[in-house]
């Protein structure tokens, strides 16, 4: 790509929302140095700005083009790889080609991040030596990295203390051979016990990327990664558009986690984009888990990706599980859900001192707080959803925007002293545990709670919300509650059952089974749901090959695309009036149309939202759509937004 032929550069413009590259001339003292990927500083409109070389050309169709003033760093900033995966994100998620280079930019920290000294996963001691099926699985893998057209591997299954454990075997032929391995988390949480392990075994050649890194720090890795330096890099879904110098192996840990989806422009999930980089260049990808994503295990069963099965979670004879319909009782104008045989079992590991853990998806004292006399419900004046109740403080709070007010029992629309707290949360459970088991020492741990929450030693009872899925092992407890799932099962998002189950399977695998009596007891006012009847039975594919022929019926994802066009502004009138518009020229295209409606939180933070879902079997066909009718904007009154393959659509 050198010489002096090359007079002009096609370059991209990180951030902007132009579908167009920008011719810029090559000064003479460049000609010999320039190459595509090489960042630059060029003059854009009035202003110096840095830009992406794209391309070299010996002519320009532009009279007058602009010199490149200077070029960045001695080495091109993105590999051609790179610009390629770049470019397939602006055509797979809608956005511009530089909006995506813009993911790979070094940007500084807009605002502080908080990365906690106690980390997400707890309890995580690895052990010595690695038991037969931990060999089983390694002796695989190893297997599928000498396979020059390798599948990405789907490892089903294990704690990640088990999976840390074969990792460090595996990556140790690739530092050996000077190859780099991708290690790629959800949460900045995970990544300094995972570098307490590699450091220890691979001392100076690891690295952690994460947004909670300086600007400095962020620039240092990128130069240690880019030359080799460093062999083991962890990172969150940001380390993806690093470019490396040798990369040898990609792991994606918990791959189903909805984290992995950005929520900013590029709108991209991490998983298309790390399967797509290891596709371009040529390399080994796992994708590991509790439980797959339902598009994951489809890919599997269709053997684009290889299955692997791991670990004691497929042995029917290790856990104990039970559906109960739920009993009902008022108690202090509060339902409370507690089978006779839910009591006894809680008495028996008292009596064995072993623990029992509480699933909740909820804190607070209840759900929602409601008028008999009238039906009025008590909401968040700013994200208009439901107020929850805090017994403790004596107060209404919303879990949004942490809006508060003191709880009263007259209700502010037809002034009776009618309001009630209606549901079960946290504070709820606790209540009524600690009347029937006085003695018992219970503790709720929430996202709140969980830092100051890591010894549980002396613990009889934990309550918890999906927290309990941050700790990698809750040694003792053999018995797990799961109250209400129906709150989860009934949201408004065709998800909805799959992030139920992942949740569910992610406990299960927590509980220690080591005792021989590990218990689960689900209850639910609707026991026939097939996610229930499949966790009963422990037929996790059942489940899959039920709900994929839910998906497929109705044409979600694996079987169809989507993509959810949100409007949103202060003012009501001006939302809904924008959303019908564009909602009428979508309907113009042969695509399904759905709203425009209230979003599930139709109010959050001030700002009213509208949905509109566009739904296509075909991805193509859904992204032309959108580039036709070009819906993104933002005015001073409103802000369009698309998301294109949404992880949830509330």
């Amino acid at each position: 790509m050198k010489g002096t032929m090359n007079n002009f550069a096609k370059v991209i413009i990180p951030g902007i929302a132009l579908d167009r590259l920008f011719d810029y001339a090559i000064p003479p003292g460049l000609k010999e140095d320039i190459r595509v990927g090489h960042l630059v500083n060029v003059n854009f409109g009035h202003q110096d700005i840095q830009a992406i070389v794209s391309e070299l050309l010996p002519k320009s169709k532009i009279p007058k083009a602009k010199d490149i003033i200077s070029i960045v760093s001695p080495q091109p900033f993105l590999s051609e790889t790179m610009l390629e995966l770049t470019h397939w994100i602006a055509d797979h998620y809608f956005c511009s080609w530089g909006e995506a280079i813009e993911a790979c930019l070094i940007k500084p920290v807009k605002r502080p991040v908080k990365v906690e000294k106690i980390k997400e996963q707890k309890n995580l001691d690895l052990p010595g030596l690695l038991t037969g099926e931990q060999n089983r699985i390694l002796e695989q893998l190893r297997t599928f990295q000498q396979d020059l057209n390798n599948k990405p591997v789907l490892l089903w299954g294990g704690l990640t203390s088990e999976r840390i454990t074969i990792y460090l075997e595996l990556v140790d032929p690739l530092i050996k051979s000077q190859r780099q391995v991708l290690i790629i988390v959800p949460q900045i949480g995970m990544i300094d016990l995972l570098q307490h392990h590699f450091s220890a075994r691979y001392p100076g050649k690891v690295i952690s990327l994460h947004s909670g890194l300086s600007t400095g720090e962020k620039h240092k890795a990128w130069e240690e990664i880019r030359t080799g330096k460093v062999s083991i890099i962890l990172g969150t879904r940001m380390a993806v558009f690093y470019s490396f110098q040798k990369l040898g192996l990609m792991i994606m840990e918990d791959e189903q986690d909805t984290a992995y989806k950005s929520d900013q422009k590029p709108m991209y999930h991490t998983r298309d984009v790390v399967a797509k980089k290891a596709e371009l260049e040529r390399i080994p990808l796992i994708f590991a888990t509790a439980a797959p994503s339902a598009e994951s295990y489809y890919k599997a069963i269709k053997d684009d990706y290889k299955l692997l099965k791991f670990g004691n979670l497929f042995d029917q004879e290790i856990v104990k599980i039970q559906v109960q319909e739920l009993p009902k009782r008022i108690q202090k104008d509060t339902l409370v859900y507690f089978s006779q045989s839910f009591i006894q079992a809680i008495e028996s590991r008292l009596q064995k001192q072993e623990r029992a853990a509480f699933f909740v998806n909820m804190r607070g004292y209840s759900t929602y707080v409601y008028c008999r006399m009238c039906k009025f419900v008590m909401k968040c004046p700013d994200c208009d959803v439901a107020l929850t109740v805090s017994a403790e403080k004596n107060t209404l709070y919303c879990r949004y925007c942490q809006y508060t007010q003191k709880q009263t029992t007259e209700c502010p629309s037809c002034h009776t002293q009618h309001l009630r707290p209606i549901g079960i949360g946290m504070e709820t459970v606790t209540a009524a545990l600690q009347d029937i088991f006085p003695q018992a020492k219970i503790k709720r741990i929430d996202a709140q709670t969980y830092e100051q929450s890591n010894n549980l030693r002396d613990i009889d009872i934990i309550i918890g919300t999906q927290v309990l899925n941050k700790y990698d092992y809750l040694p003792n407890t053999t018995l797990l509650g799961v109250l209400l799932i129906d709150l989860l099962l009934n949201l408004p998002d065709f998800r909805a059952a799959e992030h139920t189950f992942q949740t569910l399977i992610g406990l299960i695998q927590r509980l220690d089974t080591a005792k021989g009596n590990t218990e689960v007891i689900i209850q639910a006012e609707n026991v026939d749901h097939y996610l229930l009847a499949s966790i009963k039975n422990q037929d996790w594919a059942s489940f899959y090959r039920l709900e994929l022929e839910f998906r497929k019926q109705l044409k979600y994802p694996p079987f169809g695309s989507l993509a959810q066009v949100e409007v949103r502004g202060a003012d009501k009138d001006k939302v809904e009036k924008a959303a019908l518009a564009l909602a009428g020229e979508f309907k113009k295209s042969t695509i399904k149309v759905y709203g425009p409606a209230p979003s599930f939180r139709a109010k959050l933070r001030g700002q009213y939202r509208q949905h509109i879902m566009l739904k296509s079997s075909s991805h193509n066909a859904l992204i032309k759509v959108l580039q036709k009718v070009k819906p993104n904007k933002r005015t001073t009154a409103i802000t369009i937004s698309t998301d294109v393959d949404p992880v949830e659509v509330l």
